[in-house]
């Protein structure tokens, strides 16, 4: 458990259900990889316990991380964060479809802008 300041009370102590949430994240990957915990961690260390994309950091949680593999060959490419891993599964892992996907949120523009009135969409 983390150590907290004494003047300060957490809102969230970590309790049961994380230990729980913790045993259950390690099981999942057992039975859906065939990964101990120490083969997941020993994973996790290697790439720092962050996201292999993004880098986010895990350390405090690294169960939290997902498997990314290669449906093809069934090959462990990483661990990634859950944003991460969705978008790769939201574009079927084709590198075309991500590449046309940076392609457009660098260099696509229609020059017309949302007016600033806090509301969302154009008006």
């Amino acid at each position: 458990m983390k150590p907290y300041p004494s003047d300060w009370e957490p809102i969230y102590i970590e309790t049961e259900t994380s230990e729980k949430n913790e045993k259950a994240g390690y099981a999942q990957k057992k039975n859906l990889y065939g990964l101990t915990k120490e083969q997941f961690l020993e994973l996790a260390e290697m790439q720092n316990f962050a996201c292999a994309i993004c880098n986010g950091d895990s350390s405090d949680a690294p169960y939290r991380l997902c498997v990314d593999h290669n449906y093809e060959t069934n090959e462990i490419r990483g661990l990634l964060c859950s944003k991460c891993n969705a978008a790769l599964g939201f574009f079927d892992d084709n590198p075309i479809r991500l590449r046309k996907a940076v392609d457009y949120i660098l260099l696509a523009s229609t020059g017309v802008f949302i007016p600033e009135t806090g509301s969302k969409g154009i008006v």
